[in-house]
């Protein structure tokens, strides 16, 4: 039934879905940018990634908008992105 209580959990459930399938095609881009893949074949897997994001981005607007799809895409973006120089930085430069 559209508009009713169950609807709107739903579409809350398929909007958390989609972020999280987002953040895995970052994840997956990172891994692709810094994996053991070479010269156009890391090309192919980032480039991949990135379309599966860009799909995914439009299925969020369905549901919040295209603004704010957008806006959720450049911050798990930016979160992957972060993250992995976190990573980066924590393994090569270990605190004291």
């Amino acid at each position: 039934m559209p508009g009713s209580k169950q609807s709107l959990v739903e579409g809350q459930s398929e909007v958390a879905r989609l972020r999280c399938q987002i953040e895995a095609e970052y994840v997956a881009m990172q891994r692709g940018l810094y994996g053991l893949a070479l010269g156009r074949a890391r090309h192919q897997v980032i480039a991949f990634h990135l379309r599966r994001a860009d799909r995914l981005c439009a299925r969020l607007a369905h549901y919040v908008g295209e603004k704010a799809a957008l806006q959720t895409l450049c911050q798990l973006y930016d979160e992957a992105l972060n993250q992995e120089v976190s990573d980066a930085l924590s393994s090569s430069h270990p605190r004291c």
